[in-house]
């Protein structure tokens, strides 16, 4: 598997550089949910994170599976549906380095209905849970079309990132909304892989 470079300046003259997260993904089907195994290389070095989706869900008014459907539909809706960031050794950490080694020239976040949430981080090591909006009003099948997903940490420290998932190539974009979200990507993905990794 030949791994894509992580970074991608998507500026234009006097427009900001964007945190843009590339990556070559393996495809684990699960009963309820898709593992997108994810590496790329930054700066010359295999980086990489996991990304957990699950498998039939619905979310904005649009019905998003991936495959054919084991069993029935309505016994599905009722389960978890986040879309869950899971570290991995060395490579996860690495990534960390790189998210947090982008430099932050826009004023951060601000909004009085975020900043009165708890700022108690609620997640286990090693991973980001994060509610999801499909960027359509049509049904997506996984397996066959480019999914679009925006995240959402609704937590403190707020921030939002928009998750590409192509099942022809097996690509993954992980890209940040926007620079003012970036000091809080950081801050929390320092918080939930760091220490998973270093173990």
């Amino acid at each position: 598997m030949t791994l894509p470079p992580i970074q991608n300046h998507m500026s234009d003259q006097d427009i900001l550089d964007w945190m843009d997260m590339f990556f070559a993904a393996r495809v684990r089907v699960y009963r309820n949910r898709v593992d997108l195994i994810c590496e790329a290389m930054a700066d010359d070095r295999p980086v990489g994170i996991c990304i957990s989706i699950p498998r039939y869900w619905s979310v904005s008014g649009a019905t998003i599976k991936q495959g054919k459907l084991l069993r029935p539909f309505k016994r599905l809706l009722g389960r978890d549906n986040r879309v869950v960031l899971h570290g991995r050794p060395e490579l996860t950490f690495r990534l960390v380095e790189w998210v947090c080694n982008w430099s932050i020239d826009e004023p951060q976040y601000q909004e009085g209905w975020a900043e009165k949430w708890d700022p108690t981080w609620r997640h286990p090591p090693g991973r980001i849970s994060f509610s999801a909006a499909h960027l359509s009003d049509q049904p997506c099948d996984a397996a066959k079309r480019v999914l679009k997903l925006k995240l959402f940490h609704e937590s403190a420290p707020y921030f939002e990132l928009f998750l590409n998932f192509d099942p022809t190539t097996n690509t993954v974009s992980l890209n940040e909304k926007d620079p003012e979200f970036r000091q809080a990507t950081q801050v929390a993905f320092a918080k939930a892989f760091q220490q998973e990794v270093a173990k």
